[in-house]
Protein backbone atom coordinates (compact mmCIF):
# COMPACT_ATOMS: atom_id res chain seq x y z
CA UNK A 1 0.00 0.00 0.00
CA UNK A 2 2.99 2.13 0.80
CA UNK A 3 4.42 1.84 -2.55
CA UNK A 4 1.17 2.48 -4.32
CA UNK A 5 0.73 5.60 -2.76
CA UNK A 6 4.33 6.52 -3.47
CA UNK A 7 3.60 6.12 -7.34
CA UNK A 8 0.35 7.76 -7.11
CA UNK A 9 2.69 10.81 -5.59
CA UNK A 10 5.16 10.14 -8.30
CA UNK A 11 2.85 9.90 -11.21
CA UNK A 12 0.90 12.97 -9.92
CA UNK A 13 3.34 15.26 -9.35
CA UNK A 14 4.56 15.01 -12.91
CA UNK A 15 0.85 15.16 -14.34
CA UNK A 16 0.75 18.63 -11.69
CA UNK A 17 3.98 19.82 -13.62
CA UNK A 18 2.57 19.14 -16.98
CA UNK A 19 -0.42 20.48 -16.33
CA UNK A 20 1.65 23.60 -15.27
CA UNK A 21 3.78 24.23 -18.17
CA UNK A 22 0.27 24.03 -20.28
CA UNK A 23 -1.11 26.82 -18.06
CA UNK A 24 2.23 28.59 -18.78
CA UNK A 25 1.92 28.45 -22.37
CA UNK A 26 -1.22 29.66 -22.33
CA UNK A 27 -0.47 32.92 -20.95
CA UNK A 28 2.66 33.18 -22.97
CA UNK A 29 3.32 36.31 -25.03
CA UNK A 30 5.95 34.60 -27.68
CA UNK A 31 5.18 31.29 -29.01
CA UNK A 32 6.53 27.99 -27.01
CA UNK A 33 8.46 25.80 -28.38
CA UNK A 34 7.31 21.95 -28.25
CA UNK A 35 10.73 20.02 -28.69
CA UNK A 36 14.04 21.84 -27.86
CA UNK A 37 15.69 22.01 -31.26
CA UNK A 38 13.05 23.47 -33.08
CA UNK A 39 13.41 27.64 -32.89
CA UNK A 40 10.13 29.19 -33.36
CA UNK A 41 9.97 32.88 -33.70
CA UNK A 42 7.18 34.76 -33.52
CA UNK A 43 7.52 36.15 -36.97
CA UNK A 44 7.03 32.63 -37.82
CA UNK A 45 3.56 32.38 -36.15
CA UNK A 46 0.31 33.38 -38.25
CA UNK A 47 -1.95 33.33 -34.44
CA UNK A 48 0.57 33.77 -31.94
CA UNK A 49 -2.52 33.09 -29.41
CA UNK A 50 -3.99 30.11 -31.34
CA UNK A 51 -0.74 28.43 -31.50
CA UNK A 52 0.11 28.98 -27.68
CA UNK A 53 -3.34 27.75 -26.64
CA UNK A 54 -2.78 24.35 -29.39
CA UNK A 55 0.44 23.78 -27.77
CA UNK A 56 -0.89 24.45 -24.26
CA UNK A 57 -3.55 21.77 -24.74
CA UNK A 58 -0.49 19.52 -26.04
CA UNK A 59 0.76 19.47 -22.55
CA UNK A 60 -2.46 19.65 -20.36
CA UNK A 61 -3.60 16.12 -22.57
CA UNK A 62 -0.35 14.99 -21.63
CA UNK A 63 -0.92 15.03 -18.14
CA UNK A 64 -3.70 13.16 -18.03
CA UNK A 65 -2.25 9.29 -18.55
CA UNK A 66 -0.38 10.32 -15.40
CA UNK A 67 -3.40 11.30 -13.54
CA UNK A 68 -5.11 8.35 -14.46
CA UNK A 69 -1.79 5.75 -14.04
CA UNK A 70 -1.74 7.00 -10.29
CA UNK A 71 -5.00 5.89 -9.53
CA UNK A 72 -5.23 3.28 -11.53
CA UNK A 73 -2.63 1.86 -9.22
CA UNK A 74 -4.37 0.72 -6.41
CA UNK A 75 -6.67 -1.84 -8.07
CA UNK A 76 -4.33 -2.89 -10.74
CA UNK A 77 -1.13 -2.30 -9.98
CA UNK A 78 0.27 -4.22 -13.50
CA UNK A 79 -1.85 -2.62 -15.65
CA UNK A 80 -1.26 0.97 -14.40
CA UNK A 81 2.40 0.49 -15.29
CA UNK A 82 1.17 -0.96 -18.70
CA UNK A 83 -0.79 2.16 -19.08
CA UNK A 84 1.90 4.45 -18.31
CA UNK A 85 4.54 2.49 -20.81
CA UNK A 86 2.18 2.54 -23.53
CA UNK A 87 0.78 6.30 -23.14
CA UNK A 88 4.49 7.73 -23.04
CA UNK A 89 5.44 4.83 -26.46
CA UNK A 90 2.13 5.25 -28.10
CA UNK A 91 1.76 9.03 -26.36
CA UNK A 92 4.94 10.61 -28.13
CA UNK A 93 4.17 9.25 -31.95
CA UNK A 94 0.60 10.98 -31.17
CA UNK A 95 2.26 14.58 -29.45
CA UNK A 96 4.38 14.45 -32.85
CA UNK A 97 1.95 13.82 -34.74
CA UNK A 98 -0.60 16.25 -33.48
CA UNK A 99 2.88 18.70 -33.99
CA UNK A 100 2.91 18.80 -37.15
CA UNK A 101 -0.67 19.22 -37.66
CA UNK A 102 -0.35 22.26 -35.54
CA UNK A 103 2.60 23.71 -37.49
CA UNK A 104 1.00 23.33 -40.56
CA UNK A 105 -2.00 25.48 -39.61
CA UNK A 106 -0.21 28.12 -37.66
CA UNK A 107 3.42 28.22 -39.06
CA UNK A 108 4.56 30.50 -41.90
CA UNK A 109 6.78 28.44 -44.20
Amino acid sequence: MKDHIFYLLIMWGGAFLLLGVGIYVRKMKKPMRLWTTIPVLASDVKDLSAYNREISRLWCICSIPCFITGLIVFWYPVASVIFFVLSCTAGIAWIAWQYQKIEKRYLVK
